[in-house]
């Protein structure tokens, strides 16, 4: 199989998911009620939940600039040089807009964005993406306990209707990544050994030097976490951006008087957050189709509010955040000056030199 087909079967999945979620989340409700309950939405928190967006990106970028002062490549002539604030944010915003059009290739994006523009060693820096992504999977470890406790006696629906779901689907990815981890291991051999057989000790010396210089400046961004000297910093960063997660969580609650029909407070917006960030995980761009049947079917079930209240408070709050990246996306591109296929051609050739 061609990587362009390859990469044709893996939006059809992707995509054919999101869809299936979505019919699954809005299946047998009464177009009518949507309607309703959509033009019952306040809308004047519009613009606070817009800024509540921003500001929860803006602490991202600011913890990942943490994690980027404390490479190596800072140390130049005895000076430590610090990264561009600006530089990080936009990053951060570029990777969220290519979420939305690629499946999980922001990561890469946004990598490639910042090695680019502040000249650093890409391998480093996806080091310290993955960093990130280890600090946010121990604040949702210990979301995903703090469900246990706060929906104790539901916990046999938890486990049937969303757990076991989300674990299947995990460990479906997990063999999916095992296999495509094993070809690539035989693959590399294979070129491996042609090389050894094809080429001089020279040239094999070369790749070998490469394949070490790209490892250890991986190995430096995961390092980072411990280098850093704001380790406080980092941590504060990661609980603050999760609060304003929170809060982002619960604005649409009080936009569609949820606060008040249904008594929905400060616990049911951090479990929401909590479910929701399960639905982002799923293989679907940008969580779109899982995050509405997850967010839906937990409203619906633990909350016991009406289909249509639920379906449409998953709408708006995975709406606003589509905008908000399509927007502050295309405003990163302009500033950086940027495209993404100039940006992925980046993340090639800079490990290249």
């Amino acid at each position: 199989m061609t990587s362009n087909l390859k990469r044709v079967v893996t939006y059809v999945l992707s995509f054919g998911l999101a869809g299936f979620l979505l019919y699954l989340a809005v299946r047998g409700q009464d177009l009518n009620e949507l309607k309703e309950a959509l033009y019952g939405a306040s809308f004047i928190w519009t613009v606070p939940l817009i800024i509540v967006i921003l500001i929860s990106h803006f602490i991202r970028a600011w913890r990942w600039k943490m994690l980027l002062d404390a490479l190596p490549d800072h140390q130049r002539s005895g000076e430590l040089r610090s990264v561009s604030l600006k530089t990080s944010f936009l990053s951060v915003m570029i990777g969220y807009f290519v979420n939305l059009i690629t499946l999980r290739l922001g990561e890469i994006i946004r990598t490639a964005n910042m090695a680019r523009q502040e000249r650093l060693r890409f391998s480093g820096v996806l080091g310290t993406v993955v960093v990130e992504r280890i600090l946010d999977l121990f604040i949702l470890f210990i979301g995903i306990v703090s469900l246990s406790v706060l929906f104790s006696e539901q916990f046999l629906f938890l486990q049937e209707q969303i757990l076991n779901p989300l674990i299947s689907i995990a460990q479906n990815i997990s063999i999916g990544w095992t296999l495509a981890g094993l070809s690539s291991i035989f693959a590399v051999g294979f070129i491996a050994l042609r090389t050894i057989n094809t080429s001089d000790s020279k040239r094999i010396l070369n790749i070998r030097r490469r394949v070490i210089s790209v490892f250890n400046a991986f190995r430096d961004g995961i390092l980072t976490v411990l280098r850093s000297p704001n380790r406080v910093g980092l941590i504060g960063s990661t609980l603050l951006m999760w609060g304003f997660y929170a809060i982002m969580t619960y604005i649409p609650l009080v936009m569609l008087d949820m606060h008040t029909t249904y008594n929905l407070g400060a616990l049911s917006a951090w479990s929401l957050m909590i479910f929701g960030a399960l639905g982002m995980a799923a293989p679907s761009p940008s969580g779109t189709g899982s995050y509405h049947y997850i967010t839906t079917l937990v409203l619906a079930n633990l909350y016991m509010v009406d289909d249509a209240t639920a379906f449409i408070y998953a709408a708006i709050s995975h709406g606003f955040h589509m905008i908000v990246y399509i927007a502050a996306g295309f405003i990163a591109f302009a500033v950086q000056g940027v495209s993404l296929k100039s940006l992925k051609k980046s993340a090639q050739d800079l490990e290249e030199t």
